[in-house]
């Protein structure tokens, strides 16, 4: 079955050829309309395919766990799949179940470990990976390898899913030999997204993090997967995920952003902490912007008046861009914490951001309406709601919803992909984003 796999890869690449795609969402304020319309629409799924899923945890009990089993006996020769948010559509929130079902593709379990998302600040040093796994960074230092890109690293040894390791030099003509992957992950996937970045640089690499379900299932996360052998079952931890020999196109959008003042160069950096914008403290140079007012060297009290003039309630995001006229950011992230007088800011990332000649844009977040409906496709949308912008579904009636071409997911925890190629060197790696409003678009 592996060469059978691997044979379909290979002639993919080769022959450049579009992948077979079929998705569809399907939503609805009564769970229980959903099963006969997902019944309907599994019907039309090839048994060559290989199903990418997500169910709303929100559902009823007894309706999650019928959905689960409709999607878990496809005709797909392999199931992956993750319970997500509920869905928001329009201005209603509905319980949903979407999919896509993609020929040609090679489905993976990843148990690669990764660290939790950072708090506050990263200082690499300090990690017990780089306690632990010493000899592996040496090992990357004596390579030749620049320092600075293994700090904070979860796997030094760029580890890659079993599946993926056995297919990866299909074919040496082709600049990669995997196009596109796509995970549905927990939320330690630094290790997965930096093994994955490592192997495949010119690649599309796009994951969104499932939704936590301690009261939905009793698991921190819920991801499903059959017909991978001894892979198969159900887990709470890593990721499960696809990859197909045709490279996606994806786009960014985020809602909801005010921009304040003007964009700012990062000129000093270590880890995810700034501590110079335009040669001028960062964390000073934060309070200038939001409050409009303050001057370079400010004393301890101008900048404890400063302060005080910030709400608590307020939250700001920066957005990073590898110059000054981009357009579209390469990573968006919230800012945690600062500290006016040692200057630092501290932002929600697990990116270097340290030498990169990249520019900061502030954002404030303001109330962001109801999210475009997708459209068109065949794509992927990956939604970050934010634990605390999302309600459970709320409609009421028995409207159903069918979106034709489109997997639209929503994320409480967030979705990670990596920029254009165009991006600065330092930040030419897979990202994640747990801005709310935020979306990524994978068009097949």
């Amino acid at each position: 079955m592996l060469a059978a796999r691997s044979a379909r890869l290979q002639k993919s690449v080769r022959s450049v050829r579009q992948v077979h795609s079929y998705a569809r969402t399907l939503a609805a304020s009564d769970a229980h309309a959903l099963l006969p319309a997902l019944e309907s629409a599994l019907a039309n799924v090839s048994s060559e395919s290989v199903l990418f899923y997500a169910a709303s945890r929100d559902m009823p009990s007894h309706v999650l766990g019928e959905v689960v089993q409709i999607l878990r006996q496809s005709a797909a020769r392999t199931r992956i799949g993750f319970l997500s948010a509920s869905l928001p559509l329009g201005s209603s929130v509905m319980h949903s179940v979407a999919f896509a079902a993609l020929d040609d593709a090679i489905p993976f379990r990843s148990t690669i470990s990764g660290g939790a998302r950072i708090a506050v600040g990263r200082w690499p040093a300090q990690k017990d990976l780089w306690k632990m796994g010493k000899s592996l960074r040496t090992d990357g230092l004596d390579t030749g390898a620049d320092w600075r890109s293994l700090w904070g690293r979860e796997n030094a040894s760029n580890e890659l899913p079993e599946a993926l390791e056995r297919v990866e030099y299909v074919d040496t003509n082709s600049p990669t030999s995997i196009g596109t992957v796509l995970a549905a992950s927990d939320s330690r996937f630094q290790g997965l997204i930096e093994g994955l970045d490592a192997h495949y640089g010119s690649a599309t690499i796009a994951g969104v993090v499932g939704a936590r379900t301690p009261f939905s299932t009793g698991r921190e996360h819920t991801l499903l997967a059959d017909g991978l052998g001894a892979d198969g079952g159900i887990f709470d931890n890593g990721a499960l995920g696809l990859a197909i020999p045709t490279a996606a196109r994806t786009e960014t959008a985020f809602d909801g952003l005010q921009p304040i003042g003007d964009r700012l160069e990062i000129t000093a950096a270590r880890g995810n902490v700034i501590s110079a914008l335009d040669h001028a403290n960062a964390a000073q140079q934060f309070l200038r912007l939001v409050t409009r007012t303050g001057t370079n060297n400010m004393t301890a009290m101008q900048v404890r008046e400063l302060s005080s003039e910030v709400r608590k309630d307020d939250e700001f995001c920066v957005g990073i861009f590898s110059c000054k006229d981009d357009t579209v950011p390469v990573l968006m992230a919230r800012v945690n914490s600062g500290h006016p007088m040692r200057g630092t800011l501290s932002i929600d990332t697990n990116s270097e951001l340290g030498d990169t000649g990249a520019w900061l844009q502030l954002y404030r977040k303001v109330g962001a309406s109801a999210p475009p409906i997708p459209s068109g496709g065949p794509c992927l949308v990956f939604f970050s709601c934010g634990a605390e912008h999302m309600p459970a579904a709320n409609a009421h009636g028995s409207e159903l919803v069918e979106l034709e071409h489109v997997m639209y997911v929503a994320s409480d925890g967030g979705w990670f992909g990596r920029p254009p190629a165009r991006s600065a060197p330092m930040l030419q790696h897979t990202h994640a984003c747990t801005v709310s409003h935020a979306r990524l678009t994978i068009h097949l």
